[in-house]
């Protein structure tokens, strides 16, 4: 082979020239690979993998050392060592008595109760609210301050306050102007001392204002019979035969059970041309009775009277007269007007038809309102007095009207 095939053979192989043609130098090469300045693809892969494992033993062998370490912490002003990541309410536990800075529990007069059973201390760290499951760390600053005291648990005792009364005028036919306010008191007791706060006014009581008008001020000689406790079989048909006959008209304040009863003896009264009005359902005392039985009392008699006659009485006579200030109030909201009376000859306890009659007479002056009984008993001496009663007023030039004609000519 010639020299310069030789040196075309060894320039293409590895022991060859560089690309200028020049000698290559191999020494230190061990023959193969890259030029002395290179280094293996896969090298650094692996000082990464080395280096990662250097850090997971440094820190498997000194991280525990690292956690136990005591770092400065404040808590009320004052510098604490304590090891990272301790819970706060351990760090506050182990330097300060968490029960002194617990509120108390107090009685309604504020006087101590039961001491340290009132709100839990409020624990900041760094300023904020520490959370719940908060640890420390380097420099924090806890702050532990007292809890609120907080009053035992209360009742209140509310009381009714009746509204007053206010009259204008004097009589017996009476309006109601303003049905006034009932009154509220409350008294607060502690539920656990037995202790009562002083009693305060939560609703002033507004009193009821009546406008009452004094029939005797009627100058015409008129004069209103009444007749209570009915319709009763008997007696009141009887009355209204000798009304009929004489041509008088009466006022009847019915019984709401005996109105009920018997439908016959309303309507008889209505188409005589009398009056009809309330007298309760069950003839009992409305001043006893709590406002919801009132209210039931009058309703019920009022639906017995309409039910027959198509209208609803505006009239009562309480029975007794009893009347107080929440029995008024009642009858200004249903615009009901209330009429008692100026002459009562007792007739109920049977002094006999003579005495009955006579009483009457005697008693009635101009705008005279009579009660008398058609009901609740034997009432055949009232009805055997009523037309003596009758011709003697008339005698004496008395004219006849019913409470409502009695109130319009009052007016």
């Amino acid at each position: 082979m010639s020299s310069r095939q030789s040196d075309i053979y060894v320039g293409g192989g590895l022991g060859g020239r560089d690309g200028r043609g020049a000698p290559l130098d191999l020494r230190g090469t061990g023959g193969a690979g890259p030029s002395a300045g290179g280094r293996r693809p896969g090298s650094r892969r692996w000082l990464l993998i080395i280096g990662a494992l250097a850090v997971f033993v440094l820190a498997w062998m000194f991280g525990p050392r690292l956690l136990s370490l005591s770092v400065p912490v404040r808590l009320n002003g004052e510098t604490y060592k304590v090891k990272t990541g301790t819970p706060v309410t351990q760090f506050i536990d182990d330097h300060l008595n968490v029960d002194e800075y617990t509120g108390d529990l107090l009685a309604i007069d504020g006087s101590p109760l039961k001491i340290n059973e009132g709100e839990t201390p409020v624990v900041t760290v760094n300023g904020r609210p520490a959370a719940k499951r908060a640890t420390v760390k380097a420099h924090d600053v806890v702050v532990v301050t007292m809890g609120a005291d907080r009053t035992e648990p209360i009742t209140e005792n509310s009381t009714l306050v009746q509204p007053k009364l206010s009259r204008n005028g004097h009589g017996q036919m009476i309006e109601v102007t303003d049905t006034g306010q009932v009154g509220v008191k409350v008294t607060p007791v502690g539920d656990e001392s037995g202790l009562q706060a002083p009693t305060e006014v939560r609703t002033k009581a507004k009193a009821v204002k009546l406008r009452q008008v004094n029939a005797w001020k009627v100058r015409p000689k008129v004069v209103a019979l009444t007749f209570d406790d009915g319709p009763n079989p008997g007696e009141t048909e009887s009355v209204l035969k000798i009304l009929a006959r004489e041509q008088v008209p009466a006022t009847f304040f019915m019984v709401g059970s005996s109105a009920k009863a018997y439908p016959k003896l309303v309507k008889a009264v209505a188409d005589g041309g009398h009056q009809l009005a309330l007298h309760g359902f069950t003839h009992k005392s409305l001043d006893k009775l709590k406002s919801a039985e009132v209210e039931s009392e009058l309703k019920q008699t009022a639906e017995a009277i309409e039910e027959v006659t198509g209208a609803r009485p505006d009239w009562l006579r309480p029975p007794y007269g009893a009347v107080n200030a929440s029995v008024y109030s009642l009858l200004g909201e249903q615009h009901t007007k209330v009429a008692l009376w100026s002459v009562d000859p007792h007739d109920y306890q049977k002094p006999g038809a003579k005495a009955i009659a006579s009483r009457v007479v005697d008693g009635v002056g101009p705008g005279s309102i009579v009660l008398l009984h058609d009901g609740g008993g034997d009432r055949k001496q009232t009805v055997a007095a009523v037309e003596v009663i009758i011709k003697k007023l008339k005698q004496k030039g008395y004219r006849f009207v019913t409470i409502q004609q009695m109130w319009n000519l009052s007016q």
